[in-house]
């Protein structure tokens, strides 16, 4: 019986580091010493506090990957300021079927070079959770996801569409 129970814990201590260092990466070797400002969200949605929520969360997860970010509070930001500017649309915050509440987020996200005023890239993700889960966490959900898919290397630069 304590066997069983030393192995789980040293089982779920494995596990547990194994998911901190997945989710610590950085963002990419190319990034080293450029910062980051994060503008406030536009809310698209019906739930007041959502743009706020969603640019913490953007924050933190841009941190946790190893970015020197700032928050800024206006809607704009200066190349003396960081390197790279993130905003994007908070486009539903809400839950659906109020006698069993989902979840449910959409965020679009776009990353400009303040230098150049390129725009380097661009994603829009949304999820619907389950009865009883919290908002909060599936829009983390979302933002991690997001987060992760960043990409603003040379290469990887969105190219305009073709409108003809």
């Amino acid at each position: 019986m304590i066997r069983t129970w030393k192995y789980g814990v040293y089982l779920l201590a494995v596990l547990l580091t194994g998911c901190l260092s997945s989710s610590a990466g950085s963002l990419g070797s190319w990034m080293d010493g450029d910062s980051w400002a994060v503008l406030p969200l536009l809310n698209e949605s019906s739930s007041i506090s959502a743009d706020r929520s969603a640019t913490a969360l953007i924050d933190e997860h841009l941190r946790r990957r190893g970015a020197n970010t700032v928050i800024l509070s206006s809607d704009s930001a200066r190349s003396d300021e960081a390197n790279y500017v993130v905003t994007g649309t908070v486009l539903d915050w809400q839950y659906e079927n109020l006698t069993r509440p989902k979840p449910k987020v959409k965020i679009a996200l776009s990353v400009y070079d303040l230098t150049t005023e390129e725009l380097l890239w661009q994603e829009e993700q949304s999820r619907t959770g389950g009865n009883g889960d919290s908002i909060v966490a599936l829009a983390n959900e979302v933002l991690g996801s997001l987060v992760s898919d960043i990409d603003v290397s040379p290469s990887a630069t969105v190219q305009p569409t073709d409108s003809n």
